[in-house]
């Protein structure tokens, strides 16, 4: 069952399919608002602007990427079943289709 989500990340989703389609600069508020099913309004509560939703797309990449930086060294499993849970967890990051997204965004922009 897939999670109901946020206002802000149906902006930032909505944003990101906005960005990759037009790029950041001819991409608009009122099409992020229209795609993410929220008034103007709403949208500016959440971000200032285009900027600023970029921004967060950028910060939820990287907090993706480091969520497994976390994991500790235990004795109570092998070494090798250890390294297998962190490989597991990083190809599902980046096979996700959201994270992929997300990518394609950034670089492109950098770019």
């Amino acid at each position: 069952m897939e999670q109901k989500k946020t206002i802000q990340e149906r902006i930032q989703t909505a944003a990101i399919e906005e960005f990759l389609k037009k790029g950041l600069d001819a991409a608009s508020m009122e099409s992020i608002a229209k795609l993410s099913g929220v008034s103007k309004r709403t949208l500016y509560k959440y971000f200032s602007n285009k900027d600023s939703i970029f921004d967060s797309i950028i910060t939820l990449l990287l907090n993706a990427f480091s969520e497994s930086e976390h994991l500790q060294y235990s004795d109570n499993s092998s070494i090798e079943a250890q390294i297998e849970n962190i490989i597991k967890i990083k190809i599902e990051l980046i096979t996700n289709e959201d994270y992929i997204k997300m990518t394609k965004l950034v670089l492109s922009e950098l770019l």
